[in-house]
């Protein structure tokens, strides 16, 4: 490990310590449209120290972090958004410096509420991205293939979109996808024979 100037090199990545006057960190951007938030997931990997009275902790901030506390702040811009093309332009941000599955949450949050979106070409290729994955990923509570379930309760009522999903389930090239996609079917009762 070398110091140089404030900064620690360990292996490949760099570390900057607290408030260097350069460093962009988590408490310093704030995401307003889609440029800040590229910015926000632009930021690099830090060392975030903090002090309570005598007791000083210090915190990695790596790039996995950020990728979720941006992805959350995306949620939250999508949140306003009256149109889905607005929302596909968060989305598409999220899913070029993250990926697909967490793309995947800026979609539900306007699917569920507005009932709308469903016909959307990016946000079924994220939604199959996320069925793609085991069904507890990144968590039995918050998993990607929930996220996808929610948005199936809203868009299986849209007959294109339950024509796309049944031709997937039958699908021989991605299993995971399938079953995931026949589980929720058979458990809604919605295809008679969907197994894998």
């Amino acid at each position: 490990m070398i110091q140089v100037n404030n900064i620690v090199k360990i292996a490949s990545l760099t570390l900057i310590f607290g408030s260097s006057a350069f460093a962009q960190t988590l408490l310093t951007v704030k995401v307003t449209d889609t440029a800040s938030l590229e910015k926000c997931f632009q930021i690099q990997p830090y060392l975030n120290s903090t002090s309570a009275g005598a007791e000083k902790a210090t915190e990695i901030v790596d790039q996995e972090k950020i990728n979720v506390e941006c992805a959350k702040r995306a949620q939250a811009l999508a949140a306003g958004k009256m149109k889905v093309d607005d929302v596909q332009q968060i989305a598409e941000v999220v899913r070029q410096y993250s990926n697909a599955p967490f793309s995947l949450r800026v979609y539900k949050d306007f699917i569920v509420s507005k009932k709308s979106g469903c016909e959307n070409l990016e946000m079924y290729k994220a939604l199959k991205e996320a069925l793609s994955l085991p069904a507890d990923t990144p968590s039995k509570s918050d998993s990607f293939v929930q996220q996808a379930y929610a948005i199936m309760d809203v868009c299986t009522k849209n007959k294109d979109f339950l024509s796309d999903l049944l031709e997937d389930s039958v699908s021989k090239e991605d299993k995971t996808r399938a079953t995931n996609i026949c589980t929720y079917l058979n458990n809604k009762k919605i295809a008679n024979k969907c197994a894998h």
